[in-house]
């Protein structure tokens, strides 16, 4: 695995996340991460992410769940 843009090291804070809109090199695409909030956001990391060469972008989430929330998500994540 590769890390594109920057410098040759992760930069951490200090408890030790990740800083900045990272994109990892992999076989099978580039990726990115994002934490849940971080979806919601029109004008988000996602779009940075994806303009930074992000051809995937997971979103780790642990959103209480309720009905309808699933259909919320997609419609919500259609417009990203």
């Amino acid at each position: 695995r590769t890390l594109s843009r920057g410098s040759p090291y992760l930069e951490l804070d200090a408890d030790g996340i990740f800083l900045g809109d990272t994109v990892f090199d992999f076989e099978f695409g580039r990726l990115a991460v994002e934490v849940c909030e971080d979806a919601w956001s029109p004008d988000g990391p996602m779009r940075r992410r994806c303009y930074s060469g992000a051809e995937i972008v997971v979103n780790v989430s642990a959103s209480p769940f309720r009905i309808g929330i699933n259909e919320t998500r997609r419609e919500m994540l259609a417009t990203r």
